[in-house]
């Protein structure tokens, strides 16, 4: 049970670190694919604790998921 939620955990938080990096930064987003991928692995490797801090830090609402 706890493995299924740090996954979920760290989906989550994948996406919300790619989403704020891709579209908070449009004109950079190609250029920095490889770079924003990378950073948002790491937080998702870390499961809640990454959610913990991606998700206040992000804007959430404003720049979403992306996968």
């Amino acid at each position: 049970m706890i493995g299924l939620i740090w996954i979920i955990c760290g989906i989550l938080s994948y996406g919300i670190t790619f989403g704020y990096f891709q579209n908070k930064y449009p004109r950079m987003a190609e250029k920095r694919w490889v770079e924003d991928f990378r950073f948002a692995v790491f937080f998702g490797i870390l499961g809640p604790i990454g959610l913990s801090v991606s998700f206040p830090l992000s804007g959430f609402v404003k720049y979403g998921l992306k996968f």
